[in-house]
């Protein structure tokens, strides 16, 4: 099933999905369903049993337009074609509720109560909305009659459920008076299977309404859209087709139409691991040294982007092999990875970092930083106290007045004790 977004993208506010959403249950899939039903609903006219078939069409209903909800709320673009995730006691209980709801309008007609009645209506207009969301996205049927659920709904919504009861409220008068026309207007047998299609269309199209509330305002909740999950576990098993593909163009001498396959896809900063490691192995296969370094330095970026720092240090240990003077992009990463390697027991690495950043950069204001770890290095862990030594007297030289300076001369005055 399609998602809606990709994950980062930019989601339309509720009020600019009101046309779309009204396409929504005419949808093959939802269609299906609305008009099934609405025709399964001549079941009412059976003897005896007349009325259990009534009710078991509304739960099947009641059923499908929560999963068109939940559906909506995990960021589903099309009607679900099955009704297996909500679970059947949510279709009964709505239709509980709405029997409920029937009862107590009947009665404060019957005894003319029309201010009352009209309260009435409102209040389940407001409170409807925030029964069905809950009672859909957590199955728990106290917990969605508990006023305090009602409550903090529309708290946590704000105007936006404010809007969805006036949406909601909306719906249910057009299809009020498009099947009182319908029953109006037209033979049983065609106003009968339309008075329930009208009343199927809205109840799917309010459902639907709710379920976007809850996904275009998904991070103010916490809730995560589970289409995009699936988004990212499409994208694995397309990345890991592209890698066999490359392959299999290697396999046969089109080494490459191979590499840029691969760098079309790097370029959308988002490859996983498999498609870089994949990559390099077919510029090294090349003997493309420069092409493996540029290649290098990009991917420690992404790396240390995503706070993989180790990974980030597998691969500038694998670019100082091909060359001795490589960094990366930023001296700011420099000091970054020199610290890192530290961190993680790899002093030669950064060592070699530190050596090569003092090469390429002996002015740089960040030299002193990465060489206070170099000298910590050389003395603590390498038992090179006189190499150390040396290395902080060249480094206050050139940098007296340097932030690390006290601590350079700290570390000398530990080193020259006996």
């Amino acid at each position: 099933m399609r998602a809606a977004h990709r994950e980062g993208d930019p989601i339309p506010p509720y009020a600019h999905h009101l046309p779309a959403a009204l396409r929504y249950p005419l949808q093959p899939a939802a269609l299906t369903v609305i008009a099934v039903l609405a025709v399964a609903h001549f079941g009412n006219r059976l003897p005896v049993v007349g009325w259990l078939v009534e009710a078991g069409v509304w739960a099947a209903m009641y059923k499908y337009a929560a999963e068109c909800l939940r559906g909506t709320a995990d960021g589903r673009a099309d009607p679900p074609e099955t009704m297996l995730h909500t679970e059947d006691r949510v279709g009964w209980a709505l239709v509980a509720i709405q029997l409920a709801v029937l009862i107590a309008l009947a009665l404060l007609g019957r005894v003319h109560a029309e201010a009352a009645l009209v309260a009435l209506r409102i209040a389940v207009a407001a409170v409807l909305p925030a029964v069905c969301m809950s009672l859909t996205m957590d199955g728990n049927v106290p917990l969605a009659l508990n006023p305090a659920t009602w409550v903090a709904v529309a708290r946590r919504f704000g105007a936006a459920y404010a809007a969805l009861v006036a949406s909601w409220l909306g719906i249910g008068l057009a299809r009020h008076v498009l099947q009182r026309a319908a029953d109006a207007f037209l033979p049983l047998l065609l106003s009968d299977p339309l008075h329930y299609a009208f009343g199927n269309y809205a109840l799917v199209l309010q459902f639907h309404l709710a379920g976007y509330l809850v996904y275009v305002h998904h991070a103010r909740i916490g809730h995560r859209p589970a289409a995009w999950q699936r988004d990212v576990e499409s994208g694995l098993h397309a990345d890991a087709e592209l890698v066999e593909q490359a392959r299999s163009h290697t396999a046969h001498g089109a080494h490459p139409l191979a590499l840029e396959a691969l760098a079309l896809r790097l370029r959308e900063h988002d490859a996983p691991d498999a498609v870089h490691a994949e990559y390099r192995r077919l510029l090294r296969q090349a003997g493309d040294t420069a092409a493996l370094l540029a290649h290098g330095r990009a991917w420690i970026g992404a790396l240390l982007a995503r706070d993989e720092a180790h990974r980030a240090l597998s691969v500038v240990r694998e670019c100082l092999a091909l060359d001795p003077a490589f960094l990366p992009e930023s001296p700011e990463q420099v000091l970054t990875l020199v610290r890192r390697a530290d961190g993680f027991g790899m002093p030669r690495l950064a060592l070699q970092l530190a050596d090569a950043f003092a090469q390429r950069s002996p002015a740089h204001p960040l030299l002193p930083d990465t060489e206070l770890v170099a000298a910590r290095l050389l003395a603590d862990r390498l038992d090179r106290r006189d190499e150390a030594r040396r290395r902080i007297a060249a480094i206050l030289a050139r940098f007296p007045g340097h932030a690390t300076a006290p601590a350079l001369r700290a570390l000398d005055a530990r080193l020259g004790m006996p």
